[in-house]
């Protein structure tokens, strides 16, 4: 059943979708192959898509369409903390081989769905209660966190594999999320806790509840960005004591000042955005902050333009991964190279130092 019924597959979405190709609907035992785009979805119609297992999953999961009635798993509300895909290979030993689904009674005896049935290739042309199973089928599986450790060692399979996880959960838990993401803003903006007690709170929530894992919640933890980050502040240190990073900010604003104000502010924002592509952003505000208070009271000026270009350019460096929290967040999950940073980044972080820097002499001088 689909709730668009009466519309075509074109106006029900289901023309294009990434990774599926609708072929066939059989409708009262006629079937309609190859399906035209203006074919109208009537009830009860059994509709066929081809596409890959991540596909075929978010699929089920789409309002009104209909892939398997199951009194053990709810297919639409799944829990992905507790219940995972696997694919089994049939054995020739296997009690399964010469029995239909149906009958070989595969959700009591393994307590899994089967979702999909891949053989040699090619589509089976049949319900998958009707499909009767052979050594070599494939059986893409909806079951318990245990199903791999308790049947990988049986002769009823071939191989039993873990298949690709899509993250599900049930739509209170999405709420909830949600709410409690709200709370914690809300607890920040009013003052009524610390940013990072009122996030630590909402974690403690989310664990307890079961709306995410523990194992999940370490997953997301990037701990080498931590280390990148607690490193650059000693980095930092090092750099400040033995006094290179007084001589270095000291003769860039030296060599600015012949060019009055503006000059200076360029001077602070390109040494800013040099330390924060090596030391990160946080280190190098650190160490220029200070520097650009003594160059405003060298030359008389207000110091607020020159703490913001201080604050501006530690927040715009992308030439380099370390150079925001954010660049490392993304550098190992996108599969990027150092020189990818600098090839995208280089032209933005240019014309950012030039905006910034006459925008802040044109507001301030």
């Amino acid at each position: 059943a689909y709730a668009n019924i009466g519309k075509t597959i074109e106006e029900a979405n289901l023309r294009h979708l990434k990774g599926l190709f609708l072929f066939q609907i059989e409708r009262e035992g006629d079937t309609i192959a190859p399906a035209p785009p203006d074919a109208r979805i009537l009830q009860n119609d059994r509709i066929f898509f081809t596409g890959i297992p991540r596909t075929i999953l978010e699929l089920q999961r789409t309002p009104g369409l209909q892939l398997i009635k199951d009194s053990t798993f709810d297919l639409k509300r799944y829990n992905s903390a507790d219940i995972k895909t696997y694919e089994a290979v049939v054995s020739p030993g296997s009690p399964l081989v010469g029995r239909n689904v149906r009958d070989s009674h595969f959700r009591e005896r393994y307590q899994a769905v089967i979702i999909a049935i891949h053989r040699h290739g090619s589509r089976i042309k049949s319900k998958i209660g009707d499909i009767v199973l052979r050594p070599g089928d494939t059986l893409l599986l909806l079951a318990g966190n245990n199903f791999r450790q308790k049947w990988y060692h049986s002769k009823d399979f071939y191989l039993v594999s873990d298949g690709e996880q899509i993250p599900s959960r049930p739509q209170w838990q999405g709420y909830f999320a949600l709410t409690v993401f709200v709370a914690m803003l809300a607890l920040s903006f009013l003052k009524i806790v610390p940013v990072f007690a009122a996030a630590g709170l909402a974690a403690v929530l989310l664990i307890l509840t079961r709306t995410i894992t523990s194992s999940e919640a370490r997953q997301m933890v990037h701990f080498r960005v931590l280390l990148v980050i607690a490193g650059s502040f000693g980095l930092a240190a090092a750099v400040s004591n033995s006094g290179l990073a007084d001589y270095a900010a000291r003769f860039a604003t030296d060599l600015g000042g012949r060019f009055g104000a503006i000059g200076v502010l360029a001077a602070l924002y390109v040494v800013t955005n040099l330390y924060t592509a090596i030391i990160s952003n946080n280190a190098a505000a650190a160490i220029l902050f200070p520097i650009a208070m003594t160059a405003a009271t060298a030359i008389g000026a207000d110091a607020r333009p020159f703490a913001l270009i201080v604050a501006l350019a530690a927040a715009g460096s992308f030439i380099t991964p370390i150079g925001y929290q954010t660049n490392l967040m993304v550098y190992g999950p996108g599969g990027y190279k150092f020189k990818d940073f600098l090839k995208a980044g280089l032209p933005l972080q240019l014309l950012t130092g030039i905006l910034t820097v006459a925008l802040m002499y044109w507001r301030y001088f």
